[in-house]
């Protein structure tokens, strides 16, 4: 029987506490946005606007089953081929997907950033809570990171986005309820 290298359980168990650190405590990145702002004055109107830079700060947390939902159904609506990618004419195919799935992920940038603010929970009464969508935010930052996240950030982004949904934890809870069942199922007889 072969032994363990300490080293390599040593790396791993270090891999595992970075990995939960960031799913504890999220990640930050910043975006740049450029503001036109008019002169003050009557003459303003007439001179060229002044271009003012502010940078935004989001953070990416854990999400919650429900953002995991949403993640997962914006994501069933990005389909690649893979054998038009890797013909001859594949340069064409990125730029179709390009332009049919730009919004797309920003939007799951957007979904993964408002995270369940997204939904503000209206006491009905009675007991009865109503979850009401905030599309206005939601589009609100789609566009904003449609215009401002370049591909190389986005795939970061995509990457940290997928890290911190901690996907394996989420497999092994449907492993462990979709396991084998416990008791005999009871068969209705004709």
């Amino acid at each position: 029987m072969k032994e363990q290298d300490p080293h390599n359980t040593k790396a791993k168990e270090m891999e595992m506490a970075e990995l939960n650190r960031l799913i504890g405590k999220g990640l930050k990145f910043k975006i740049d946005r450029v503001k036109k702002i008019r002169r003050p004055g009557i003459f303003g109107r007439f001179k060229k606007p002044l271009q003012k830079t502010e940078t935004l700060e989001f953070e990416l947390h854990e999400p919650t089953l429900a953002v995991l939902d949403r993640l997962g159904a914006e994501g069933l609506e990005m389909v690649i081929d893979e054998k038009v990618m890797q013909s001859d004419d594949g340069v064409s195919a990125a730029r179709t997907l390009t332009a049919k799935h730009a919004i797309r992920m920003a939007r799951y940038v957007a979904i993964a950033v408002l995270g369940e603010d997204y939904t503000t929970p209206i006491d009905k009464g009675n007991g009865v809570v109503k979850y009401v969508e905030d599309r206005a935010r939601l589009n609100e930052l789609t566009t904003l990171f449609a215009h401002s996240i370049k591909p190389s950030m986005l795939y970061r982004l995509i990457v940290a986005i997928n890290t911190i949904a901690n996907m394996a934890d989420f497999t092994n809870c449907i492993r462990l309820a979709s396991s084998n069942r416990t008791t005999i199922p009871n068969l209705i007889q004709e």
